[in-house]
């Protein structure tokens, strides 16, 4: 007989169990344990790829300042050498096909070079790697018996935690005031280009996420009640966010009306990122919506804190033909710029005010800096239409 359970006394009968269920069991858990590691691992290694193609940009932009003379040595020595010219000639400088940089595709937007191609290719390609490889079948598994459960959950559970790392790479490369931007001294053209790949590559990691843990919750018998709970629904709030983003950011849709883009794309992120939160919550994994969270307001912080820098001024703006304005802008003695430098320009006498884009700089002096912005619908659109009527077609 089996006596009652009593928290006070201990059970002093034997337990006998067998031992091939047992040692079943205890495979069963590391398998599934040792695919989290794997899945932990794979996502150190995919941010440890980033962090390499950093490093380079980082100590290039190093020796440009620290040492110019040295790099610009170095770069007239190796420029003849043909592996250098071969580099050039067909990685480097071209695009990724035979478009040009500057040219539009309907559907991808700018066209990179053929080098950040190669780069968000070869991220491409770990990731399959890293998600499709490495699972371990157990045979007479204790917690899911059949395999096709089996392999659905451990897919399930590996791009799950990919898909988070993946989340934090998106978030960082997309801020303005991305780290990165300063210590590489790349172009901010270069990250919005890693950024929307690598966000591409989130949203079909998340995809087959849901995808596979569907196909458990199926073949387990447990979508019933598993529809019912908090995280599955927040998870399906967060997929519905991320597919919205994923469709929304093709780029004939930015350029039809970049306001209406920018606004949606904001608030699927706030879903995204919420959806995300309540979902991983209950598996103890939300601290990486709060790495995301933190990077952006991070970025909303630093941005507001140069706005408040530099200050308002009362800018000029000069209608210097049917499709250009040019803006000259005061500004403060210790505010300096540099070769092929931006500004984020925000036009507070506008409909638009809490808008800005980034305008490069075409003149520096002791007390201002001025611009050429071309016009577009909008904010520049208003100010022309304004200025028609003014002398001089100034104000």
């Amino acid at each position: 007989d089996i006596p009652k359970f009593n928290k006070s006394k201990p059970i002093n009968v034997p337990i006998y169990y067998k031992k091939a269920l047992y040692n079943n069991t205890i495979a069963s858990v590391k398998a599934r344990y040792r695919n989290f590691d794997d899945a932990m691992g794979f996502g150190a290694g995919l941010m440890a790829y980033w962090a390499l193609i950093f490093l380079f940009g980082i100590i290039h932009n190093l020796m440009s300042k620290l040492a110019p003379t040295l790099l610009l040595n170095i770069t007239k020595k190796t420029s003849s050498w043909a592996p250098v010219r071969y580099y050039r000639k067909f990685i480097s400088i071209p695009a990724t096909f035979r478009s040009q940089h500057v040219e539009r595709n309907v559907f991808r937007g700018l066209v990179p070079t053929r080098l950040e191609s190669l780069v968000v290719f070869g991220f491409f390609v770990l990731v399959v790697v890293f998600e499709a490889t490495r699972y371990h079948y157990v045979e007479n598994d204790t917690i899911w018996p059949k395999k096709d459960v089996q392999m659905a959950r451990y897919v399930g559970d590996r791009t799950a935690v990919i898909s988070l790392f993946l989340s934090v790479l998106t978030f960082l490369l997309a801020g303005r005031n991305n780290i990165m931007l300063w210590l590489t001294g790349w172009k901010q053209s270069t990250f919005i280009t890693y950024h929307k790949w690598i966000a591409r590559i989130t949203v079909l990691s998340s995809a087959a996420h849901g995808i596979a843990m569907f196909a458990d919750s199926v073949w387990m018998g447990k979508y019933g009640t598993r529809k019912l709970t908090d995280w599955y629904r927040w998870g399906c709030v967060a997929m519905v966010a991320a597919t919205i983003l994923f469709l929304q950011a093709v780029s004939f849709l930015r350029v039809w009306n970049y306001e209406v883009f920018l606004y949606i794309h904001i608030a699927m992120a706030v879903i995204f990122l919420v959806g995300v939160w309540r979902h991983c919550e209950n598996f103890s994994y939300d601290q990486w919506a709060f790495a995301c969270a933190a990077i952006w307001v991070f970025d909303r912080a630093v941005r507001i804190g140069r706005i408040i820098s530099f200050g308002t001024r009362d800018a000029t703006v000069t209608i210097v033909s049917n499709e250009t304005l040019q803006v000259t802008v005061p500004k403060r003695k210790w505010w300096k710029s540099f070769p092929g430098a931006y500004g984020y320009v925000y036009f507070l006498k506008s409909a638009v005010f809490w808008q800005s884009h980034p305008f490069t700089i075409v003149e520096e002096a002791a007390d201002h800096v001025k611009f050429y912005i071309k016009i577009k619908k909008g904010a520049t659109e208003h100010i022309y239409k304004k200025l028609l009527n003014e002398p001089n077609y100034s104000g």
